[in-house]
């Protein structure tokens, strides 16, 4: 595997897709809001028709940290803002966020100031994307579109979700560390730091540049290891809030979403029969079918030692052939970080270590957008891979909204791709920190 190739984009070519791409994202949402009010449909049953499983409130996933006079607390103790995250949630979900979303809590900040917030994640989304992207050509321009138009993609806007601005400090991240400047780099990683602290597996891309020069191994490492302080220190917080987080084997992905998926497998049969027997056009027919599924108690309550096993296979495997063929496919030379290679090393990270981690919601594979620059962009004897990955990653895109019927098909493909890019990763790792293994 060749791990840079040289190109030069047609910026032309890359204004004029980019134009049409941008038209075509603002188009998506007039039509949503247009027809919901010309039809008399509430829009999020319009975005639930679109393979979006939106709530009734817009950016409802940043909802409850914002407040009004019948829930706002006021007290020294920051636990205590659990309860408000409650109280102002129309849902009553329990605080599943890392320990500093309780400082924002506690300011107290008005529910009119949510569209602000909200709206501001979008943009800044959308911005960095259109700055990670180059489009060349016809084909990669509908890659794209179907990418971004895609119900994952679009969950995370409609939800307003964190994961929107965490994509962003990623970026903004890889962008100041290409440069030599101590101080520019030392801000990047200030950036990672702080992205971390706001959810946790942004940590996992603290790697990315370690080769390229004296100061990101210094700064990458401290990074490392201060986050490393912060987590024993947090530990039980962050324990609470794992217990606390809702997952299910539907709408996310993970090490042990498969498996999960063939529980009860006769019970759920049972179920969908019922469903499509009595079938109603009406969203609250679906609904009520699914809803007994959407978080069982399996994933809280198992061991998942099967997943574990296959997980671990896997990994070692991959290091067995990773060793046996890297005489063909390593060159470390040829990894340059002023092309889409630290972007797509920093995807495969992420989604890699989020897999890991389990049960994560589908909207977090937008961080999987990382890693398409490169695979577009790498010479055509990587091709074949690189055209078969893409293909995968557009399914997976797509094949979201209807995961609650594959009984775990979608999670075949997942694993394809956890399997493609932990090789990129193990990879990395071993030219960055075990370089006379490879030689």
């Amino acid at each position: 595997m060749i791990l840079y190739s040289k190109f030069t984009p047609n910026e032309n070519n890359n204004f004029y897709f980019k134009k049409y791409l941008f038209i075509s994202i603002i188009t998506y949402f007039l039509t949503i809001f247009f027809l919901s009010y010309l039809l008399s449909i509430d829009v999020n049953q319009f975005w639930f028709f679109l393979g979006v499983p939106a709530k009734e409130k817009i950016f409802s996933d940043i909802y409850p940290f914002f407040v009004t006079s019948d829930c706002k607390l006021i007290s020294n103790t920051l636990t205590d803002y659990y309860d408000q995250f409650r109280s102002c949630d129309p849902w009553n979900r329990i605080f599943n966020y890392m320990p500093i979303w309780l400082n924002f809590l506690k300011m107290g900040i008005n529910l009119k100031y949510l569209y602000f917030f909200g709206i501001l994640f979008v943009l800044l989304f959308y911005f960095s994307l259109f700055k990670l992207i180059n489009i060349k050509t016809k084909k990669n321009f509908y890659i794209y579109l179907f990418l971004i138009l895609s119900p994952v993609t679009m969950l995370a806007v409609e939800r307003g979700n964190s994961d929107l601005l965490i994509f962003s400090l990623v970026l903004f991240f890889l962008y100041l560390c290409r440069f030599d400047n101590i101080y520019k780099v030392f801000f990047g990683y200030l950036i990672l730091f702080t992205a971390a602290l706001i959810k946790f597996y942004p940590i996992f891309a603290v790697f990315v540049f370690f080769k390229k020069n004296f100061y990101n191994k210094i700064f990458s490492l401290i990074t490392f290891i201060l986050f490393i302080f912060y987590f024993i220190f947090n530990f039980d917080q962050i324990n609470l809030i794992k217990q606390n987080t809702l997952e299910s084997p539907f709408f996310s992905y993970g090490y042990n979403v498969f498996e999960a998926n063939l529980f009860n497998f006769y019970n759920k049969i049972e179920a969908y029969r019922d469903f499509f027997l009595n079938f109603d056009i009406s969203l609250i027919s679906l609904r009520e079918t699914i809803d007994p599924f959407i978080f069982p108690l399996e994933l809280k309550n198992n061991n998942f030692i099967i997943s574990k096993i296959f997980f671990i296979s896997s990994i070692l495997l991959l290091v067995i052939i990773f060793f046996k063929k890297k005489r063909n496919i390593i060159n470390y030379k040829l990894i340059n970080y002023n092309n889409s290679y630290p972007e797509m090393i920093a995807g495969a990270f992420i989604f890699s270590g989020s897999f890991i981690l389990g049960a994560n919601w589908d909207y977090r594979l937008i961080f999987l957008l990382l890693v398409i620059p490169y695979l577009t962009s790498i010479s055509s004897t990587e091709k074949k891979y690189s055209r078969f990955i893409i293909l995968v990653i557009l399914f997976v895109f797509w094949l979201s909204p209807i995961s609650i019927f594959l009984f775990g098909i979608d999670e075949v493909f997942l694993w394809l791709i956890f399997v493609f890019l932990s090789f990129l990763v193990i990879n990395h790792t071993f030219f960055c920190f075990f370089p006379k293994l490879v030689k």
